[in-house]
């Protein structure tokens, strides 16, 4: 009986020190540290023409085990603008044993601009009109055409069923979450005797002491059934000199950042006199 405990306590003693064996071998094959990524820290300035491959630059990672594992980089997320229209890009890397680290980098845009507008008929509709965005596009630096983002803020509504002006603002947002805010007037009218006054675009962006070529923006007239060409001499059937339209822009000044309006009239025989409003954002 001695001799079978004894036996007993040599074969525990022996698991124990295979057990041993075993936990410290794998202490010092596993691998519990992730990788550590350096020069995250630095604010990285990039066009919007760059691919998301840039937000890599200059930062590595190497890994207690593996060694060099930059990479495995790739960005795993990048946020919103913040109040100072930078967007932080979170950047992962990876090792053989599945750890995974992350880490945060300031992004600055070059080259950024807000999303432009742009109108291409004049806002006046007939009473009962319910589609006031058809002929209202976006565009923008970062996703291009955001047309189907635009919506007009709630802070005013349209009487559809009452003529007369009404101050509107329309904003579109990109993915970025940048919302750009413009204010139009729209106007619903019972009258289709009156000149129509068309432009090339009835949104114009211009930047800061920079100039505006109104008369350069008149495209052509319609009046009672009748399409006017625009022309400097205004000599010929059908044609209008630009002398015969009013150009007031008397509220717009370029040397400030802002959102400001041009008006356009004319009267053809004495007709009334027709609108069209140019909005132009002043830009830095």
């Amino acid at each position: 009986m001695r001799r079978i405990n004894i036996i007993g306590l040599i074969i525990l003693i022996i698991a124990a020190l295979l057990a041993l064996y075993s936990f410290i071998k794998f202490k010092s094959t596993s691998d519990n540290e992730a990788p550590v990524i350096t020069g995250a820290d630095e604010q990285l300035e990039v066009s919007v023409e760059d691919d998301e491959s840039i937000f890599l630059e200059g930062v590595s990672a190497t890994d207690d085990k593996d060694g060099d594992v930059t990479d495995t980089m790739v960005v795993e997320k990048l946020s919103d603008f913040n109040e100072d229209y930078e967007r932080i890009v979170t950047l992962a890397a990876f090792d053989s044993s599945g750890g995974v680290s992350t880490a945060k980098r300031k992004i600055k845009y070059t080259d950024y601009r807000q999303p432009h507008f742009s109108i291409k008929e004049p806002l006046i509709f007939t009473a009962s009109t319910t589609d006031f965005l058809e002929n209202i596009e976006a565009d923008d630096c970062l996703d291009g055409d955001i047309t189907s983002n635009i919506s007009f803020s709630s802070k005013y509504e349209v009487t559809t069923d009452v003529a007369g002006d009404y101050d509107m603002e329309l904003q579109v947002v990109n993915s970025a979450g940048d919302v750009a805010y413009l204010p139009v007037t729209i106007t619903i009218s019972n009258d289709d005797v009156v000149p129509l006054i068309y432009l090339e675009d009835y949104v114009v962006y211009v930047s800061k002491n920079g100039e505006i070529d109104y008369e350069d923006l008149i495209t052509s007239v319609s009046y009672s059934g009748m399409d006017y060409d625009v022309s400097e001499s205004g000599v010929g059937d059908y044609n209008i000199g630009y002398s015969e339209f009013t150009i007031d822009d008397s509220e717009v000044n370029l040397s400030k950042v802002g959102n400001y309006v041009a008006i356009y009239k004319l009267s053809i025989d004495n007709s009334k006199k027709g609108i069209a409003r140019l909005n132009v954002v002043v830009e830095d």
